[in-house]
């Protein structure tokens, strides 16, 4: 089963990276499905998404044994185990999901040159002078990454990239550590982010968050 990577993050977490290789059947095959999720497995016409579908829940059950994905009224995924988090990232073949007993959040994305074009998109005008500095396009991706990861902390909706999160200055872009802020409804909290180069993706995590 192709989990090509994983990684003890802290005393509570652990980060796994799922390559999707596998036919469906053979997934089938190796993940029990339960009544509901082969009902759900049915609604997608797409192949591949069958397929992700199934992966992603191999690499729960591999990382918890016996969990199942179950979601929140605001889609937001955890795991049917007690005191547990889970947060999930797909990106082309790949599968990330982090493990913890905080919330937590996680973001992998395909570094691709057309980010420059929907920058303005996520990023306010007072990120855009730094997240535009060489390498751009992998200096782009640090930032979506990171701000994806905050959001899926949250898990709430209704939560603007570009207006309610903020991503404070980084320097290195192979790999690095810097802050994010979220602010809401006059609510906000700030939280490190990690961040490094996976395979031809860039791939961003969050520090413990408090429940």
């Amino acid at each position: 089963m192709p989990l090509i990577h994983k990684r003890e993050i802290s005393p509570t977490a652990t980060l796994g990276i799922w390559e999707v290789l596998e036919t469906e059947a053979e997934l089938t095959g190796s993940y029990p499905a339960d009544h509901l999720e082969l009902e759900q497995l049915k609604s997608f016409s797409h192949p591949f998404r069958r397929t992700q579908f199934l992966a992603s829940r191999l690499l729960l059950h591999t990382l918890i044994p016996g969990s199942k994905i179950i979601y929140d009224e605001n889609g937001k995924p955890f795991p049917d185990k007690k005191n547990m988090h889970i947060s999930l990232s797909h990106s082309g073949k790949l599968i990330a999901m982090m493990i913890d007993e905080n919330k937590c959040g996680i973001d992998i994305e395909t570094i691709r040159p057309k980010i420059e074009k929907i920058a303005v998109r996520f990023l306010s005008d007072e990120e855009l002078p730094f997240a535009l500095q060489e390498p751009t396009i992998e200096r782009l991706h640090v930032y979506w990454c990171v701000k994806e990861a905050i959001y899926k902390v949250n898990g709430e909706k209704n939560i603007s990239l570009k207006t309610d999160i903020f991503v404070h200055q980084l320097n290195p872009t192979i790999s690095g550590i810097t802050s994010a802020t979220l602010t809401k409804s006059g609510k906000s909290f700030s939280i490190n982010v990690h961040y490094e180069r996976f395979q031809d993706c860039m791939l961003a995590w969050t520090e413990q968050h408090g429940q």
